[in-house]
């Protein structure tokens, strides 16, 4: 949990944006359709759809 967004550290700065606005659901990204393979889980490179941000998105 970030907590208030006052206390959000300077390296996360250029992601207020997207911490004030996604809920963490998968209509919030557009996602690429293969995986990024390794790992325990399916990570998608995404983009959060309101900032045009980069992020990524993983699924168990």
């Amino acid at each position: 949990m970030v907590g208030p967004l006052e206390a959000i550290p300077p390296y996360l700065e250029r992601y207020r944006e997207v911490i004030q606005t996604a809920q963490g659901l998968k209509k919030d990204y557009s996602l690429e359709r293969i995986p990024v393979t390794g790992g325990q889980a399916e990570v998608f490179r995404a983009v959060h759809k309101a900032s045009d941000i980069p992020a990524v998105r993983r699924t168990p």
